[in-house]
């Protein structure tokens, strides 16, 4: 479903009282989430992978563009069909001259959709699909370096190869 109006969430992280206000996306009630960001210090904008930039998403990020927000970008949806991570990126540099940096890569999309690579922690969590309709997924941890166990983990020859070629593509390039 969808949020159509804010909700504020808030729980202790290291000594700090973090307050998480969810706000609606659509833009039926972007009046509420205008109002929710002139109380946020920083935002959490998140893209459905196979839309990409949508209207509403690109009047919230000049919102936050304007108010001077710090934002964090999260695309979700990654187990149905998706632009790639690349495409992604390129559209929110050239609509608002933002730089990328990556922390988490999917590997595959759609029915293929393994996991993610965290590149701060370099371990890819490949998720395992639960064996019941609403259950909750498995994940399993492996070390980047463990390429062995990453092959035979992933089981797509395709897909490992081109983990192999994104992440050093992302060392190279970009930052995490």
């Amino acid at each position: 479903g969808i949020s159509i109006s804010s909700t504020v969430m808030n729980f202790d992280y290291q000594g700090f009282r973090l307050n998480i206000l969810d706000t609606p996306g659509h833009q039926d009630f972007s009046e509420d989430t205008y109002r929710a960001l002139a109380a946020a210090d920083n935002a959490i904008m998140l893209l459905d992978a196979a839309k990409g930039l949508e209207p509403q998403t690109r009047k919230l990020f000049e919102v936050c563009r304007l108010r001077g927000l710090p934002l964090f970008t999260f695309c979700n949806k990654m187990d149905r069909p998706a632009l790639s991570p690349y495409e992604l990126m390129d559209q929110i540099q050239d609509e608002f001259e933002l730089e990328s940096f990556p922390v988490l890569w999917p590997i595959g999309d759609g029915e293929r959709f393994k996991g993610v690579l965290d590149r701060l922690e370099n371990v890819v969590h490949l998720y395992q699909k639960p064996t019941t309709r609403g259950g909750k997924a498995q994940v399993v941890e492996i070390p980047f370096e463990d390429t062995a166990k990453l092959e035979e983990m992933i089981a797509d020859d395709e897909l490992f190869e081109k983990l192999m070629e994104d992440k050093e593509i992302l060392d190279e390039l970009v930052s995490p």
